[in-house]
This record gives structure tokens, sequence and C-alpha cells, in this order.
């Protein structure tokens, strides 16, 4: 922990504006206290965290000898896990600044994802979530955390419905095997089941709320980036 936020401070300083941190650290749960250190230095110097699968021990892999299953299962699956550690463990509590994105998993399992953490914390939260002192559903909708969503995913405008517009961003997936890319602008552009408010907040405004750079940089820098 130590040594990863020397790392963080360094690139800060280099110009880094996020820091990725997988959904399984070590065989810790990430609301673990002794990465406390590490969550208060993210908060300090004002960047977001990404969360991101990865392979190792991910949800489905001893489950699945497949890649299609297990690539199915693991995204959605890890995000889940990985915001019920952040919430049930107090960590989006004891850091009210820190900003939080769940990638690469889309936005159509946010709702349900949050009403069934509100309804297990009203059941049990008291006692087997003490650090989580509002519900899940609070923290959601706080502006703070963050959902990638793929141009063509069916529930985004159910997503939009219940969590807003204000928290989905653009993803292009560039360069994995499975992306949209270089048509993924255009596929979204051309819903018709989204205003065109939706679209500036999902491919623009958002990413600058997100990362803290103004809409400006981002509108100008390079295409492929």
């Amino acid at each position: 922990v130590e040594s990863a936020v020397e790392e963080l401070q360094d690139l800060v300083e280099l110009g880094m504006v996020a820091v990725q941190v997988p959904t399984y650290v070590a065989w810790r749960k990430l609301s673990d206290l002794e990465l406390d250190p590490f969550y208060a230095a993210v908060e300090r110097l004002g960047v977001p965290i990404a969360v991101h699968s990865q392979p190792r021990d991910a949800a489905g892999t001893d489950r699945f000898d497949k890649f299609l299953a297990i690539h199915a299962v693991t995204h959605p699956f890890e995000q889940m896990i990985a915001m019920t550690q952040l919430i049930f463990g107090g960590v989006l509590e004891r850091y009210p600044r820190l900003r939080v994105g769940f990638l690469e998993s889309g936005a159509g399992w946010v709702p349900y994802w949050m009403d069934r953490l509100d309804e297990e914390w009203e059941k049990r939260g008291d006692v087997e979530a003490p650090l989580c002192k509002r519900p899940p559903s609070e923290y959601i909708l706080s502006g703070r955390c963050y959902f990638g969503v793929e141009c063509g995913e069916l529930t985004i405008p159910d997503a939009i419905r219940h969590i807003g517009d204000r928290c989905l961003l653009y993803s292009s997936d560039n360069p994995h095997w499975d992306t949209d890319w270089p048509h993924s602008v255009e596929k979204l552009r051309q819903r018709d089941d989204l205003s065109e408010e939706n679209k500036h907040r999902i491919l623009c405004q958002n990413a600058g709320d997100f990362y803290g750079m103004p809409v400006s940089e981002i509108a100008a820098a390079p295409a492929q980036t």
C-alpha cells in the first residue's frame, strides 16, 4: 500500500488523470481497512478510481471451461462484487470526495443491483455493514459513481430512467477484439431512444466531470484516444 501511494503521487505529478484498480487485489477485499491510506491519497490528489475486472480468480473462472462464458460472466459479476465491497465496507462513506468508475460492464445491471443492495442493507445493514451509514442507493446516486456503457447497449435508456445520465461514460473498448471501434460513436449518435442531451453527456461532459478535465480539452483530443 505504501508503495502504491508513492507511485500514485509521482504519476499524478506527471499528469495522470485516474488510477485503475482491479476488482480483486491480492486476495483482499477492496474495503479492507489496510487499503485506507491508498484511498486517502486518491481523494487528496483529486483523481478518480477506475475499477476493472481481471482474469485471475475472477467470478466464473472456476465454474466454466470456455472463454465465451467466462467473458460474459466475469465483467458484470466482478463489478457487482466490487461495488458491494466499496459500499458495504464503508469506503464511499469514509472518503466522501472519492469518485469511482465501474468500467466495461455496461450500466443495465446497476438499477437492479442498487435495489438489491438497498433491500439487503435494510434488513441486516446495522449488524453486518456497520460502516455503511446510508442506503446504498444514496452512494450510487451521489454523483460520485460512474459506469462505462457500450454504445449499442440496449438498457441505456432504462439505466437513465433510474440513475440518470450524468454518471454514464462512453466506452470505445479499443483495441479489444470485440470493440465496435471506429463506429461506436456513430452508433450512439444514431440512436433514437436517447436525447441529444443524453448523448452529449455520455460522449463528452461526463468524462470531463469524472476525470476532472475541462470539456474543451476532451473535445480537442485526437479521436483515437
